[in-house]
C-alpha cells in the first residue's frame, strides 16, 4: 500500500485483512512518525529514529528485544 493518509491506508489494511492488536498498535506508531516525516519534510524509515540532527534521540526497536539485541 502506498499513501500520504495515515486513516485511509490504516481501513484500506483492515478491509485485506483482520489486524491483531499488537500490530495495530505498532502500525500506528510508526504511522504517527511517518506522517510527521512527510509533514516536516523529513525522511522516515520504518523502524528508526526520525533524523532530527544533533538533536536525534536513539530509537530502541521492539525488534531488537526479539532478537536479543538490546
Amino acid at each position: 500500500l502506498t499513501g500520504d493518509d495515515p486513516f485511509q491506508l490504516f481501513a484500506e489494511m483492515a478491509r485485506r485483512e483482520a489486524i491483531e492488536p499488537a500490530h495495530a498498535f505498532y502500525l500506528g506508531y510508526e504511522m504517527a512518525k511517518a506522517i510527521t516525516a512527510l509533514t516536516l519534510g523529513k525522511n522516515y524509515v520504518q523502524d528508526q529514529a526520525l533524523r532530527w540532527g544533533f538533536l536525534t534521540v536513539p530509537e530502541h526497536s521492539h525488534r531488537d528485544k526479539m532478537q536479543g539485541d538490546e
